[in-house]
């Protein structure tokens, strides 16, 4: 049994060398047709970004990791308001932190938040899909809260 998690393993990681280099030159291609606004505001979307990803959606609460988390979020969305990215990034995390055992004491709190985020971000760019995504899941949010 070790034998196919080794195997998975080696191909995830051939997968992902392959990848890499496609989703490095979309992402460059994507900032010289759309540059940020601000320089500062990007650098702290990625600070958030980086945090995201050593950290997860948010399911585990950490009150310091999120605590700077957001703050990056903030600063970014507050240097560049039109910065779509910064909304979809801290939509996924309060996502996240909505059956986060740390927020329970302010879901409706959160929940607001996230719907107010998901907006803002598809209204920003109705065509990107992570936009989309995240607005949609914003329906589903409400539908599951009012069926409940």
């Amino acid at each position: 049994m070790d034998d196919i998690f080794e195997v998975q393993d080696e191909v995830s990681q051939e997968v992902a060398v392959l990848i890499l280099p496609a989703l490095q030159v979309k992402e460059q291609d994507r900032i010289q047709a759309k540059p940020p606004a601000s320089f500062s505001a990007w650098d702290c979307y990625l600070k958030a970004l980086a945090i995201y990803n050593q950290t997860g959606t948010g399911s585990d609460y950490e009150e310091t990791n999120d605590d700077e988390f957001l703050k990056f979020c903030d600063y970014a969305i507050a240097g560049d308001p039109n910065l779509y990215d910064a909304y979809v990034l801290k939509a996924r995390r309060i996502y996240g932190n909505l059956c986060s055992s740390g927020y329970q004491h302010k879901r409706k709190e959160v929940k607001l938040q996230f719907h107010e985020l998901a907006f803002q971000a598809y209204s920003l760019d109705p065509n990107n899909p992570e936009a989309v995504s995240i607005y949609s899941r914003s329906f589903n949010v409400k539908k599951i809260t009012h069926s409940v």
